[in-house]
């Protein structure tokens, strides 16, 4: 109901006129507090909204950057990385009536870099992620910050702006270095290839004896990053074969793939102590046989194919 008090005058003119007050209900509006935000990362504040004339006594709360700052049903702002953003409360049954609470997020100094893993294989033509994490002198975790990633030898493995490491040619190991606001932090990283497509294959005949010796260079089996080499037989006609690899350095291990490329068995002690033995009948074509060993490590061997 709207109220009117009026009050009646003359005008020298002879004129009647009246002026009025009216009073009425008014209108829609949300009020929040406090009126602005400054926070560091990984602070939280409580808003409050009040609402004058609502129909509904609910309100949708909204982050105009949630990368800076998110906030929740209930109002409560978290920060997540510096930078600004407005937080938006509006009715639920009139969207048009808002308010905006301006953010703004300013963290700590980093004060340590640490990445993660700090020591790995990256096999030649792949990709590996190394993840930065920032800390604040508290132990806080930063985000957002700008981080700069450096190779001392690009020709070998590069690294992006976020951390991507690509294997370019064997060697290292290299000394990743990721640096924010001055504060640094390593990764040490190997190239190598990746034995199940390894370039370097050495043919061996029947009752050949290969004298090898697993060393850093030779290609790496994915799983543990153990050294593997790689040698090839050709079988004209079916046969039973006999494959031995005996070793004082090394435990050794035995992979057999047929001509596809396609895993057929393994083998770690069935040679007697730490030898490893595969005894089988095999079609005719080429085989490939990986002298590797169970233990990540270098050291000489002897391999052996027999007919039987």
């Amino acid at each position: 109901m709207v109220r009117s008090r009026c009050a009646w005058f003359a005008l020298a003119t002879g004129v009647v006129g009246a002026a009025c007050d009216s009073t009425g209900p008014l209108s829609p509006a949300v009020f929040v507090q406090p009126a602005t935000l400054q926070l560091e990362d990984g602070q939280t504040a409580k808003l409050t909204a009040k609402l004058r004339n609502p129909k509904a006594r609910t309100v949708r709360w909204s982050s105009s950057n949630p990368a800076v700052a998110t906030v929740d049903l209930n109002g409560t702002v978290t920060a997540v990385m510096n930078g600004t953003t407005d937080v938006i409360v509006r009715m639920t049954d009139d969207t048009t009536i808002s308010a905006t609470v301006p953010v703004t997020v300013t963290g700590p100094a980093v004060a340590t870099v640490t990445l993660t893993p700090a020591s790995s294989t990256v096999y030649l033509g792949f990709t590996r992620r190394i993840t930065a994490r920032l800390r604040a002198a508290d132990g806080r975790l930063l985000t957002g910050r700008t981080v700069t990633w450096t190779s001392p030898d690009a020709s070998i493995a590069d690294v992006s702006s976020t951390g991507i490491v690509r294997g370019r040619s064997p060697g290292g190991p290299l000394t990743l270095v990721a640096t924010s606001e001055g504060r640094t932090g390593t990764a040490q990283v190997h190239v190598a290839y990746d034995a199940e497509v390894c370039p370097f294959v050495a043919p061996l005949a029947l009752g050949q004896r290969a004298e090898g010796r697993l060393v850093l260079g030779d290609c790496e089996f994915t799983v543990d990053d153990s050294y593997v080499d790689v040698y090839e037989i050709t079988l004209s006609t079916p046969a039973t074969v006999q494959i031995d690899m005996t070793s004082t350095d090394l435990d050794s291990y035995l992979g057999l793939f047929d001509p596809a490329g396609n895993f057929l068995t393994e083998d770690d002690n069935s040679g007697g102590g730490r030898n490893a033995q595969i005894v089988g009948q095999l079609p005719a074509g080429k085989y490939r046989i990986w002298a590797n060993t169970i233990a990540p490590g270098t050291g000489a061997y002897s391999l052996v194919v027999t007919q039987r």
